[in-house]
């Protein structure tokens, strides 16, 4: 988590509301889940369906691909896309948030890519503010993706799955 990221995370029994990114994302979906559990309150609903209905909406795009067939899909042309779609994979798909270069190298040897000749930079470039699609972690190497990195695929998956 940078310095420019918020994290909120509030469990009440079986309810459990976790949200990280910047001051105005975290604090709009936490009116959100308040909005929500009011409704739920009042309808005498069970509280956790919403929340579940929610994770596997968006799950559920994330099932219908191997990481192949996302690839294919998205077709990235650059390394930084490429290191950006792994990553995201690596986060929705196997639950990993934090990653290492390395991590992400063995993607492009599975799909027998052509490695980035300077990782580090690659990733240095992803991190700064002007694209600010990772962010670095407490822990030395690591790497996990922003908001604005998750944004970027969703919306290029999302304008694939509307064609």
């Amino acid at each position: 988590m940078n310095d420019n990221n918020y994290r909120i995370k509030i469990k009440k029994g079986d309810i459990e509301f976790e949200v990280e990114g910047d001051k105005e994302f975290v604090k709009e979906l936490f009116e959100e889940f308040k909005t929500e559990m009011e409704e739920i309150s009042e309808s005498k609903m069970k509280p956790i369906q919403p929340v579940i209905a929610k994770k596997e909406q968006i799950q559920s795009i994330y099932d219908k691909y191997t990481i192949k067939q996302m690839y294919k899909k998205l077709n990235p042309t650059t390394n930084l896309d490429r290191i950006l779609v792994f990553a995201y994979w690596l986060l929705k798909a196997e639950d990993i948030k934090e990653f290492s270069i390395s991590d992400i190298m063995k993607y492009f040897d599975q799909f027998s890519l052509r490695r980035p000749k300077n990782p580090p930079r690659d990733f240095r470039t992803l991190v700064n503010p002007i694209k600010g699609y990772l962010n670095t972690c407490s822990k030395d190497g690591y790497y996990s993706l922003s908001y604005d990195g998750i944004q970027y695929i969703q919306e290029k998956l999302n304008s694939l799955e509307n064609k």
